[in-house]
């Protein structure tokens, strides 16, 4: 039986109003994820429209969300051992101190550390 590893997954939120202006910072930022850190499946995921309301969502506002936006969400993901994360996490709050960023331990087999992928993986 294949032996468990502890890593850690970030989940990297971009504002929808900070990520039109700063596309070379996030290249340049992915670049270093994948080619630096070495992560492991780093996905950048470009969704319709983020939604953060401090109430009830109103029916113009999912109206809303479901037109294409043409700066739609932003949300980088990746998982590493934690050694690596730490580093990481303060470079991410360094290039991008507006985002969201969130973190959990996960349990994934040594084989899915072993397999490197050589570019990051756009989800549409």
């Amino acid at each position: 039986m294949e032996e468990d590893v502890s890593v850690t997954t970030v989940r990297v939120y971009v504002p929808q109003s900070s990520h039109s202006h700063r596309r070379q910072q996030i290249q340049t930022l992915l670049r270093l994820l994948r080619d630096q850190f070495h992560v492991h499946g780093l996905t950048l995921v470009e969704g319709m429209r983020g939604v953060e309301l401090g109430g009830a969502v109103q029916a113009e506002t999912v109206g809303d969300v479901l037109r294409r936006d043409p700066d739609p969400a932003l949300i980088i993901e990746f998982f590493e051992e934690s050694a690596v994360i730490d580093v990481a996490r303060r470079m991410l709050r360094e290039m991008l101190p507006e985002c969201r960023i969130v973190w959990w331990s996960v349990s994934c087999d040594a084989t899915s550390l072993r397999k490197h992928a050589q570019s990051a993986t756009v989800t549409r």
